[in-house]
């Protein structure tokens, strides 16, 4: 904001610009150089010397309210400063007017300092016996003005000056206050009178150090640091918003581009998934069209499924514990068949203490509705691991959810062989058949050339025994329902005792 200067029609009027240590000065009117087409050159005209420039007006006329500007440069540096010229007339019927003067605000000090305040008005042409300007101090503890008359301020504490420009048009008084205590710390009032009113204004003196700018002082110093915080300011509910929508695929990206595989040990793992369902129509053609589909087909996973790579003439338990033992990640398939299933809680368990034992992941996966509550003996721990992990659902009639059931899991496998993989593109192939029954997709399936019940070869190199579905099939119904209680799996030599088995 531009100091505001005032002057009188027809009268003489001055404009000073000092600049100590800078020998080039020139006045702008409203941009324009001097002398900014001027009809009368002696009437406006700059004098000065070095370190001090005065633009004089002899006879101030309506036109000359403007913006003036004084320009300083020393050959390395340039410094501006800006007045507002407003000229009023001569017959002036208003109270005195304060003028913009850059030492009449509240200040800090500290104690033994010293202060000095300046504070200017201009009172009209012609002035009068009338016109005043004087201070007075209003005392911090009880309230009591003290008037400051020139014969009462020379002493060692408070002294003041008088300053009259322009004819006695603009009056100024300072104000000097050395060796501060803390009597001094109080509200200073200067007071301007005419015959058509009076203005007063306050000023306070606190105690506190004027060196020490506060932390947006040194923010507004530097605006390309101001400019900096606004922007991380616009950024930050961007950055959260953005965060919270791809929060699964910035995951993906970093553990695939920057993290490392998860090592192994001594572990040489034939597959990278064990796949534990129940065996029933259902499960089987979500596991066959859904994650073998997606997770060896796209994702180039190697999994172990029981009606593919189990070997025929082997004790299914060995089958189990065998297979788990060479898989490095486990996937339960969870559904209410499973829940009903006759060997599932042994598979479970299996897969439960090799996680422990291995610090692997046990993933499991609600591939459909379970009862509420899931109320069985067999269940103890299953119900507990899914209170205490992270469960994923699968929705088949939802496609944004399936994406997001896919970057989930991808997340808790294994790196994919095949690198990240395109999860919108490849999901839309990934679902249960719809254009016939399920049974007989698994018959026609089953009655295709392979030997090992999809048409492919065993992944070990070992030839399957066709009919492992069926034996699967015939052990489980020979076998009594037993209860999770009556499995105990011997981690350190992988044989397992069963009353039931």
């Amino acid at each position: 904001m531009a100091d505001i200067e005032f002057g009188t029609q027809q009268q003489f009027k001055e404009m000073h610009c000092c600049a100590k240590g800078f020998s080039h000065m020139m006045w702008y009117k409203n941009n324009q150089p001097y002398p900014w087409k001027l009809t009368d050159p002696d009437e406006t005209y700059m004098e000065g010397d070095y370190g001090n420039q005065t633009l004089t007006f002899q006879h101030l006329l309506t036109r000359d309210t403007d913006y003036y500007t004084c320009v300083a440069s020393n050959g390395t540096h340039t410094i501006s400063h800006t007045k507002q010229l407003l000229v009023k007339p001569m017959q002036f019927t208003e109270k005195p007017i304060q003028t913009a003067t850059p030492h009449c605000h509240d200040v800090k000090r500290l104690p033994g300092g010293n202060v000095t305040f300046y504070c200017e008005f201009y009172f009209g042409y012609g002035g009068g016996e009338d016109d005043m300007l004087f201070w007075y101090k209003i005392n911090k503890t009880d309230g009591e003005i003290t008037y400051f008359w020139m014969e009462e301020l020379n002493n060692k504490t408070y002294r003041t000056e008088f300053i009259y420009r322009d004819k006695n048009e603009t009056k100024g008084t300072y104000l000097y206050i050395s060796n501060i205590t803390s009597v001094e710390y109080a509200t200073y009032m200067v007071k301007a009178v005419n015959l058509h009113g009076d203005v007063e204004v306050p000023i306070k003196l606190t105690y506190g150090d004027p060196n020490a700018a506060t932390e947006w002082q040194y923010i507004w110093r530097y605006p390309g640091l101001l400019i900096a915080l606004g922007v991380i300011i616009l950024l930050i509910p961007v950055i959260i918003v953005g965060y919270c929508k791809f929060k699964l695929d910035l995951k993906l990206l970093w553990k695939y581009k920057f993290a490392r595989s998860k090592d192994t040990g001594d572990r040489q793992c034939k597959y990278d998934l064990f796949i534990s369902h129940s065996g029933s129509d259902k499960d089987f053609s979500y596991v066959r069209h859904v994650l073998m589909k997606y997770l060896e087909d796209k994702c180039g996973f190697k999994l172990c499924v029981e009606e593919r790579d189990f070997l025929g003439g082997k004790a299914i338990a060995d089958n189990v514990v065998e297979s788990i033992e060479d898989s490095q990640s486990w996937v339960i398939v969870l559904t209410p068949d499973y829940l009903d299933g006759h060997w599932s809680p042994f598979q479970f368990q299996v897969a439960l203490e090799r996680s422990l034992k291995f610090h692997s992941h046990l993933i499991i996966i609600i591939a459909r509705e379970l009862p509420k509550p899931v109320n069985s003996k067999h269940w103890k721990t299953l119900k507990h691991v899914i209170g205490v992990t992270r469960t994923l659902k699968w929705k088949e009639d939802n496609p944004s959810s399936r994406v997001q059931f896919w970057k989930k899991l991808l997340l808790q496998l294994p790196k994919s062989p095949k690198g990240k993989p395109n999860i919108s593109r490849d999901m839309q192939q990934c679902s249960l058949p719809r254009s016939s029954s399920e049974q007989d997709l698994i018959n026609r399936l089953n009655s295709t050339s392979g030997e090992s019940g999809y048409g492919d070869s065993p992944t070990d190199g070992t030839t399957a025994n066709p009919l492992a579905r069926g034996r699967y099939e015939s052990v489980r119904s020979e076998v009594s329902t037993f209860s999770e209680d009556d499995i105990t799996v011997s981690v350190e030599s992988n044989k397992i005792k069963s009353g039931a088995c």
